[in-house]
């Protein structure tokens, strides 16, 4: 009788310790399938791939008006937001080109968060300026073109300027620079964004943000966007993948302006604007 519960007991363990390898063993691929995806994200950004592509929009790669969608699936590696061209979505205007999507991985000490035009080719993208970004109390970002134009721009959250602990109205900025080609920085904008608490039908609460650009020596607008949400489903014509039946979708409206700009100005180019548009979205997408 002793015997037969030591095998017992043993067999027990034997289950136990199999059903440990295998979640391991899951947990282990499916960690190494995100970092491959990750890693290719990585390297599809590169000159050569872009060499003979035109890039749209007069080399802006962003129009000056367009609208950002959030994008929910049943199971996605990263979380997106698609690119519409136009300043307007209403179900009574023509259909919406779609331009391409912003997307955004993040995995540990991998970061990949860029643009990917409608046929899936990356045009820049925004990467911690090192390891240490990681665990800095305020958010930063190098950014960069894929084709290797129009220099680096970096954004640096000003952190005093945030709000804490904040409820129904909460506040951020960032500072805009270009970086020269011996690495000194020059302020371009100041990039201030504010919500306000919004409640809808369903009594789901999430904070709408509005996001301002000014220009950084005398504070000229430059660009605007407004966060709403549709609930269930896009408004847009034809955005399928938008489609969402049970949750909130974001949806931005950028607008860029082509006047106030000086002899003092640095030029800031509208993938940089359209860029913290999309940033503001996924920093606060649960919020």
């Amino acid at each position: 009788e002793n015997e037969c519960r030591k095998r017992a007991h043993m067999s027990h363990y034997t289950i136990d310790g199999v059903g440990l390898v295998f979640r391991c063993l899951v947990a282990l691929v499916a960690l190494a399938l995100t970092v491959n995806l990750s890693l290719s994200r990585h390297y599809d950004c590169n000159e050569a791939a872009l060499q003979d592509v035109k890039p749209p929009f007069d080399g802006e790669l962003l129009p000056q008006t367009a609208v950002f969608v959030e994008r929910r699936g049943w199971f996605q590696w990263s979380r997106l937001i698609d690119v519409y061209e136009g300043g307007t979505e209403t179900a009574g205007e023509a259909d919406s080109k779609r331009i391409g999507y912003f997307y955004d991985m993040n995995l540990l000490f991998f970061k990949r968060f860029g643009f990917s035009d409608a046929q899936d080719r990356i045009w820049f993208e925004g990467r911690y300026p090192s390891l240490l970004s990681r665990v800095k109390p305020y958010h930063e970002y190098e950014l960069r073109r894929c084709d290797v134009r129009g220099g680096t721009f970096d954004a640096v959250e000003q952190l005093w300027d945030r709000s804490f602990l904040c409820f129904f109205s909460c506040k951020q900025s960032f500072t805009l620079s270009k970086r020269s080609r011996s690495g000194v920085r020059r302020p371009a904008a100041n990039v201030k964004f504010d919500s306000k608490l919004k409640v809808n039908a369903a009594l789901n609460a999430r904070h709408a943000w509005f996001m301002s650009v000014e220009e950084h020596t005398d504070g000229t607008q430059m660009a605007t966007a407004q966060q709403h949400f549709a609930m269930g489903n896009s408004n847009l014509r034809g955005v399928k993948a938008a489609r969402c039946f049970f949750c909130q979708l974001s949806h931005w409206t950028l607008s860029i302006s082509s006047t106030g700009r000086t002899e003092e100005s640095v030029p800031l180019p509208n993938w940089v604007v359209g860029f913290m548009a999309a940033l503001d979205d996924l920093l606060h997408s649960s919020k």
